[in-house]
């Protein structure tokens, strides 16, 4: 399935100053006539993460390492250990689970700076599931 949108737009004003927003916001490899939406609004750099398979299942393994840190913690508690989390504590994981590949587990640890759920946080931290990191 293609990933691409095509959307026509009609513009009605001055056409010099059309002609102006036009230059301002165009892309610069294909020129008048299309548009670059980081000239407009720039992409958050919270949002450049690889989207993909990959990326799924490094954000799934890291949901198990983050479900695994806190099982048995009270919520205040879980939160709190989640501040600062050891190295060791995720090498531990790593030589458990030999099945979780270093890029991929890379692209997880990047949800450790976005909402890896779309959830605006959760109670339940036993499950370790829809917080907000």
């Amino acid at each position: 399935m293609p990933n691409h949108v095509e959307n026509r737009l009609e513009f009605f004003d001055d056409p010099q100053q059309i002609q102006d927003i036009l230059e301002r916001i165009k892309s610069e490899k294909y020129g008048i006539g299309t548009m670059d939406f980081n000239k407009i609004i720039p992409r958050p750099e919270s949002l450049d993460i690889e989207a993909g398979s990959k990326t799924d299942r490094g954000l799934e393994a890291y949901k198990d390492f983050i479900a695994l840190y806190i099982h048995g913690k009270t919520a205040a508690d879980a939160l709190k250990s989640l501040e600062n989390i050891p190295l060791e504590s995720e090498e531990l994981f790593l030589r458990q689970r030999t099945n979780i590949r270093c890029d991929e587990w890379a692209l997880g640890l990047l949800g450790k700076y976005v909402n890896i759920t779309g959830d605006e946080g959760s109670e339940d931290m036993d499950e370790g599931m829809g917080m907000q990191l």
